[in-house]
């Protein structure tokens, strides 16, 4: 298959965290089976437009505060380049909405939804976007399949207005090795 994995921030991103290391470690293992992976994320200052890390090619576009805005363009200039099977969309921070510009099946990856603890965690503007972003996720991705880590991650999800069997959970696992 032909994937496009849509992630706000690159393994290689210094401010990136868990989201990231959950991508990449997925996303290499699916690679190193034959298929091909592109991921879609922010550019930072010194790195690379583009980048072949652990079999993914990594494309950079934009930057980590309007990111979310340059996805719609980017992914455009990429489907010219290549034909993808599947857009991954992996939510975090703020939603790409990419149902309402991808017509290819899209899967949705979602931890968790902040919520009203955003409040807690940021200034009141930056707040407010995000908890606006996050209330037309269930008017957006109301026809997208999710894959979440936790069943309070789907009752998050169903709560807001997404159906019960469009969410799939796929828990976290630890490679012992």
């Amino acid at each position: 298959m032909n994937i496009l994995l849509i992630n706000w921030q690159d393994i290689n991103n210094p401010l990136g965290g868990g989201a990231e290391v959950h991508a990449h470690e997925i996303f290499r293992r699916i690679a190193a089976t034959g298929h091909s992976v592109t991921q879609l994320s922010c550019s930072f200052p010194g790195a690379e437009a583009e980048e072949l890390i652990d079999g993914i090619r990594v494309v950079r576009k934009g930057s980590r505060s309007l990111f979310n805005f340059a996805v719609p363009a980017a992914y455009r200039r990429l489907c010219k380049e290549q034909k993808f099977d599947v857009v991954i969309d992996d939510i975090n921070k703020i939603p790409f909405y990419t149902p309402v510009f991808v017509r290819k099946p899209i899967v949705a990856i979602l931890h968790h939804l902040f919520g009203q603890s955003i409040f807690l965690e940021t200034a009141v503007p930056q707040a407010l976007y995000v908890s606006a972003a996050e209330h037309f996720i269930s008017y957006v991705y109301k026809n997208t399949n999710f894959a979440v880590v936790s069943e309070s991650t789907r009752r998050e999800l169903t709560s807001s207005g997404v159906r019960l069997n469009n969410i799939d959970i796929v828990t976290n696992a630890v490679d012992a090795q």
